[in-house]
């Protein structure tokens, strides 16, 4: 039987790791050991794998994650971070917005990268995506 998509823990296999990583960085800032620069670089880093993993998941359907830029923010806000990460984050996340916006008006091809013989069977109807089928 042909599954579309794995469980939710498997496609996003580095999500707990960022989290992890992402509160042990705020401990650390909180208690002022780490480096405004540093904490600055760790969140655009962060920013480029929320938006690669959100494209993951629009690619196979799933579970979206841009909007964990929130989350970003308001950690800016809450550290009393410099004016620019936010700047920065928000312009990233505006410019992924757009991008998204664009394939789904143009059909250009950006979520069509993934396309494996199960999920082209799956696109392959008169009015895709094709109702998926219970499998075991």
């Amino acid at each position: 039987a042909t599954t579309y998509g794995n469980t939710l823990a498997s496609k996003y296999m580095p999500l707990p790791g960022l989290i992890s990583a992402t509160i042990l960085l705020v401990q650390l800032l909180i208690q002022r050991r780490i480096s405004t620069p540093f904490v600055e670089q760790f969140l655009y880093l962060l920013g480029v794998t929320i938006i690669l993993m959100d494209w993951l998941g629009a690619m196979q359907l799933g579970f979206r994650l841009w909007p964990i830029f929130v989350l970003l923010l308001d950690a800016v806000l809450v550290l009393n971070l410099p004016p620019r990460i936010a700047y920065v984050l928000i312009t990233m996340v505006t410019v992924w917005i757009l991008v998204v916006a664009s394939e789904f008006a143009l059909r250009w091809g950006l979520f069509d990268v993934d396309m494996t013989d199960d999920k082209a069977r799956y696109y392959n109807c008169a009015n895709p995506p094709c109702k998926r089928g219970i499998s075991a």
